[in-house]
């Protein structure tokens, strides 16, 4: 079968990787340790699928990648000290799994995707407090007239 040689692994974190920034960090790590095709996925609440162009040969880069994911990832919970993962059991990675895939995109690619999307999660933020501003507006227009 042809295809591109690809290396699959799972960053879990038992009690949540929702709103943390996991895929960004994923993102942005693959790309500082210059990996140039990539993609990190939801699966469910607590996992993160990392699908990365690279081949047997390259398992130490992948496992220098998976720490360093990990160690960012740390780091991002300790800032978050309200998030529910804050003192609970460390994340951790899958083993690595290497496979020919039909196609990986381009980091650059899967880079632009998350910041659209995480665009539209705070564009949806300030319409929210646009309703707010509204509702304090017409609070106060009630509260004059009595």
């Amino acid at each position: 079968m042809k295809g591109i040689q690809a290396a699959r692994f799972f960053i879990e974190n038992k009690h949540d990787v929702q709103k943390v920034g996991l895929r960004t960090i994923a993102i942005s790590t693959m790309m500082d340790l210059n990996f140039k095709k990539g993609t990190a996925t939801n699966i469910k609440d607590t996992k993160v699928e990392i699908l990365i162009q690279a081949n047997k040969d390259e398992k130490k880069r992948i496992e220098e990648l998976q720490k360093e994911i990990i160690k960012r990832l740390e780091i991002r919970l300790k800032k978050l000290k309200s998030h529910r993962s804050v003192g609970k059991k460390n994340p951790n990675c899958s083993p690595i799994v290497f496979e020919v895939v039909q196609d990986i995109p381009d980091l650059m690619w899967s880079s632009q995707s998350l910041q659209l999307d995480q665009t539209g999660e705070g564009v949806i933020y300030l319409r929210k407090l646009d309703k707010l501003d509204e509702i304090a507006e017409t609070l106060a227009k009630i509260l004059k007239k009595k």
